[in-house]
């Protein structure tokens, strides 16, 4: 009977470190499946975390292209604008110049016309003055 006691004690000491050993085993498998699955998900959130940062870069750096670019479609307008000014003020200045040349011009014409219609009617009445004193002067003799 001694034998068998110590066989029953044996084979529940043995279970009981077989027990003991089994759930040890669970314990250390739960605690890897959480660290595996805890870096796994951090992991993915610094994924996300990369992926964001690199969207919302490219979005600035769209926007930020964006912005220069309207810019310098602004920039050309203005400048063009400003030079479409400065060519239509030189257009009217040169008119304004031809007008007055043209004008200065017909001035020189019409006081040259003038002057010769002057002498012309000096020479005319001088000639008729004369004939008239010739003719007084026959008439006279």
């Amino acid at each position: 009977t001694l034998v068998i006691i110590l066989v029953v004690i044996l084979v529940v000491v043995v279970t009981l470190l077989l027990v003991v050993i089994f759930a040890a085993l669970v314990i250390i498998l739960v605690v890897v499946l959480v660290v595996v699955v805890a870096l796994l998900l951090i992991v993915i959130l610094a994924a996300l975390v990369v992926i964001l940062v690199v969207v919302v870069t490219l979005l600035l750096v769209v926007i930020f292209a964006a912005l220069v670019i309207i810019l310098v479609v602004v920039l050309v307008v203005v400048v063009t604008l400003f030079l479409v000014i400065i060519f239509a003020t030189l257009v009217i200045i040169l008119i304004v110049v031809f007008v007055v040349v043209v004008a200065l011009f017909l001035v020189i014409i019409l006081a040259t016309l003038v002057v010769v219609l002057v002498v012309v009617l000096v020479i005319v009445v001088a000639l008729l003055l004369v004939v008239i004193f010739a003719l007084s002067f026959l008439l006279l003799l």
